[in-house]
């Protein structure tokens, strides 16, 4: 009787109706959702587009959220660029994973390559005709060039991207050396990019697409920022110490290969116009260039009698210009064969010193395509 004469305070007042309201809304949703259950059509959700107050026949477009890849987690962007499924194309990444993608220009990748082009196509012709060149400068440039551009052919593509042979620890310094000199990346973030190469040849995850245009296949994709290096594809090369250390160390490796020794010898050699403008400039072009024309010209001109779906084709200007790897529709169908010319006579230097090494011991468990299974994906083969 005590308690019934007082009155309730203020907030009971207010609690009460919250638990009305609650309860109300409890009973709302069950009846919707009763309604959904028998007639699952009406209840489907209609997005309309939203119309413009000011002019209410007018449709307001969506506004589109804008992601970026720095406010994506971790784990998140390397769902994005890391997925195994072949089928993850950069249209998927997006929907997927919302990001906008813009192109971004390395400019200091644009101005290198610059440098060095209006070096050796300009000031060089000039030296050429004003000074000349001696044996021994000649001798020393020619060295320089062929020791970069094999160790790209062999070193960083036969075995270190393909795995076709195996070498001595004195072969793996040497091809890490003067591959570093080429001022291609180091051997571990080379073979990532190709292996991935061949994983996605010819679709939007191939690094060097060739359906992007043979400007792009050739040197436009180092110019552009491409997706973060994938090294998923490459942990057993982390296996080695050599090449490991020059993948964490590269910028140590391709200044004293690439700039250092060519500018030191070059300058006892020949003096410093001779250094700056042949063993590092024009040497640094022609060995880039070599290896840009394996992703533009070998996918661009030729045959393709092993594989007809693939854009890689076989083309002697290719192998002429490229150590060999111009056999290039033969090296997508069979990439473990440490031969890119299959026949003893197809001209393929890196694989005539690989053959070569292996006679002195320095490089073993060369990896050859049967023949037969040659003949079979063989499409001139006639087997009538």
């Amino acid at each position: 009787m005590i308690f019934s004469s007082i009155s309730p305070p203020c907030g009971a007042c207010e609690w009460n109706v919250a638990i009305v309201g609650l309860t109300s809304l409890r009973l709302a949703t069950r009846l919707q959702r009763r309604r959904r259950a028998k007639n699952p059509a009406s209840s489907a959700r209609k997005i309309e587009p939203r119309g413009d107050r000011a002019h209410p026949g007018r449709v307001r477009p969506m506004r589109r959220a804008k992601f970026r890849l720095h406010n994506l987690s971790p784990i998140k962007r390397n769902r994005c660029f890391m997925s195994n499924d072949p089928n993850h194309t950069l249209q998927n990444v997006e929907d997927d994973c919302k990001i906008s993608v813009q192109a971004k220009y390395r400019w200091p990748s644009i101005i290198f390559i610059s440098v060095i082009t209006v070096t050796t196509l300009v000031l060089c012709p000039l030296y050429l005709w004003h000074h000349g060149l001696t044996a021994a400068e000649i001798a020393f440039f020619a060295f320089y060039a062929f020791a970069s551009s094999f160790s790209i052919t062999l070193g960083y593509h036969r075995l270190f991207s393909h795995v076709a042979f195996q070498a001595a620890w004195p072969v793996r310094l040497f091809v890490l050396f003067f591959g570093g000199a080429a001022f291609e990346k180091s051997a571990m973030a080379w073979a990532a990019l190709h292996r991935l190469h061949h994983r996605h040849t010819d679709t939007d995850r191939d690094p060097y697409n060739i359906k992007r245009g043979f400007f792009y296949a050739h040197v436009g994709w180092v110019l552009i920022e491409g997706r973060p290096y994938d090294y998923s594809n490459v942990r057993d090369l982390a296996r080695d110490p050599l090449v490991l250390h020059q993948d964490r160390h590269y910028a140590i490796w391709s200044h004293v290969s690439g700039l250092i020794v060519p500018l030191l010898v070059g300058a006892w050699i020949g003096g410093w116009m001779y250094a700056i403008l042949f063993p590092v400039a024009a040497r640094i072009f022609l060995v880039l260039n070599s290896a840009f024309c394996i992703n533009s010209i070998a996918h661009t001109f030729g045959d393709r009698p092993f594989d007809s779906k693939s854009s890689a084709r076989d083309h002697w200007l290719g192998v002429l210009l490229t150590n060999g790897e111009g056999y290039h529709n033969f090296h997508h169908r069979f990439p473990g064969d440490y031969r890119n010319g299959f026949r003893w006579y197809h001209w393929d230097p890196t694989k005539w010193l690989v053959w070569t090494l292996s006679v002195v011991g320095l490089t073993c468990k060369l990896n050859r395509v049967a023949s037969e299974t040659i003949s079979r994906a063989d499409g001139r083969t006639d087997r009538s």
